[in-house]
């Protein structure tokens, strides 16, 4: 059963080539899940109007589609579902209890809303849309940014920064790395965002050009700037 199962996963293999046909590096699990789960499946239901017809039972366990199908299955719903369904869990009790948010959440919520009124638009970079419920602010466009994404869709980074451009957010909140990237530091520079959140023990602004620990910054527009 193993051997079989491995002669299958090499047969996936060919998506993994077919996603690097276009030269970039991808850096998230789900551009190889969807293709493992995929293939076995798809060849296991192919089997369906003829083994209906003559009267067969599915071969499971005996062709290798089968046996892949199975293995595939095992390890989702063993090892992924659970991992969503705490992550979905975590998210709902988020919503519908903001007390019970990181500290780190409620000190940019409490930010955001020294330096904005409801109506003021905000931009949330990374895995924090949580911050747009509890703080009760609304997206200023209807892109996400990651930084590992940029060089695999050029065209949705240039329509992106367009649109950033257009609305010019109030508060910009990202993680440090993408405070690094190149275009996200030039467009901070154009429209004279200022840093205003984190602050060391002593009171002190994080300096993101000298940290090098992770950690997420907040920057405000001041409405004098660039054309409110």
């Amino acid at each position: 059963m193993l051997s079989r199962a491995l002669v299958a996963f090499a047969k996936v293999k060919p998506s993994a080539m077919l996603a690097s046909m276009s030269g970039h590096a991808w850096h998230h699990y789900v551009n190889m899940l969807f293709p493992s789960l995929i293939y076995p499946y798809s060849v296991l239901f192919a089997q369906l109007p003829t083994r209906v017809k003559k009267g067969k039972k599915l071969a499971f366990a005996s062709d290798v589609a089968g046996t892949n199908a199975i293995v595939v299955l095992a390890i989702f719903a063993i090892v992924i579902v659970p991992i969503w369904a705490k992550i979905i869990r975590n998210d709902i009790n988020s919503l519908a209890n903001p007390k019970g948010n990181s500290e780190s959440t409620l000190n940019i919520v409490k930010v955001i809303n020294e330096y904005t009124d409801e109506d003021d638009k905000i931009q949330v970079f990374g895995h924090m849309p949580v911050i747009y419920s509890v703080s009760n602010r609304r997206a200023a466009t209807r892109f996400m940014f990651y930084t590992k994404a940029v060089g695999a869709f050029r065209d949705n980074n240039e329509e992106f920064f367009n649109a950033l451009r257009t609305e010019k957010p109030k508060i910009i909140v990202m993680p440090s790395i993408d405070y690094h990237n190149k275009d996200m530091n030039l467009f901070l520079k154009e429209y004279s965002y200022k840093l205003v959140y984190p602050k060391d023990e002593n009171g002190e602004l994080v300096d993101p050009n000298r940290n090098t620990n992770n950690v997420t910054y907040v920057f405000y527009r001041p409405s004098d700037n660039k054309n409110d």
